[in-house]
């Protein structure tokens, strides 16, 4: 099943490895929001991560056709927010006598309550959509370098945009036969090169002496090498 969805996935014009994480990512996410709200394990988890990562959570929103979900959770969150640090440091500061002795004891409360923000975020557990996307990751880099040996898979590779630099490095590093190791990055080269000219391409027909020629697959070049070192838009490095 991985390697059938390797080969899916080399037709989608970004890393493979990046398209099939990013999938496992979005399964996730729609489970979370429609089946997994209520459940007390994901909440314990999702509250000690803080919520998800930025880049997760402002995902959710194009899964909701309603926010409820998205309410209910986070709502859990701010009030453990709320209860651990907020409550605590004006309750410290109440009661205490005018004067210099509540300026300084009030400024000390706040300073508590700072530094236990700073606290609370620190020791928090990894954002959970960013675990799912790293396992994912995992398994399919080991997919890839077992797929090296197959003819279909080298046939279509050698037509993609190939591995983003970061998934190819890691792909590389489980490719055990050295044939297979050999293959790779020959044909990495190769498709490099090929960008490369695409870039330069690109580049001239801007120069007003060119503009009249038309443009062809060079006119997405610079997308395709952004995608090439930073990977598909989405994906969250370790």
């Amino acid at each position: 099943m991985l390697f059938h969805a390797l080969l899916g996935a080399l037709d989608r014009g970004h890393c493979p490895v990046c398209h099939l994480s990013l999938e496992s990512v979005r399964r996730f996410l729609w489970g979370f929001l429609y089946e997994g709200v209520n459940d007390p394990w994901f909440r314990e988890e999702l509250i000690a991560a803080r919520g998800f990562c930025p880049a997760h959570a402002w995902r959710l929103p194009a899964f909701l056709n309603s926010p409820t979900g998205v309410a209910i959770v986070y709502r859990h969150l701010l009030e453990e927010f709320r209860r651990a640090f907020i409550a605590t440091a004006e309750q410290q500061a109440v009661g205490v006598g005018g004067g210099r002795r509540w300026l300084a004891r009030a400024g000390q409360a706040h300073q508590e309550a700072a530094r236990g923000i700073r606290a609370w975020l620190t020791g928090r557990r990894p954002c959970p959509a960013c675990r799912e996307q790293w396992a994912a990751e995992d398994r399919y880099v080991a997919a890839a370098a077992r797929a090296a040996a197959d003819a279909d898979f080298r046939a279509r590779y050698g037509n993609s945009l190939g591995l983003c630099l970061r998934h190819l490095a890691a792909v590389s590093a489980q490719t055990a036969d050295a044939a297979d190791l050999e293959w790779l990055l020959r044909t990495e080269r190769r498709l490099v090169e090929r960008l490369s000219h695409e870039l330069s391409e690109f580049w001239r027909k801007h120069d007003y002496r060119f503009h009249d020629e038309p443009m062809g697959e060079e006119g997405t070049s610079w997308q395709r090498v952004l995608h090439k070192f930073a990977g598909a838009p989405g994906i969250v490095w370790r």
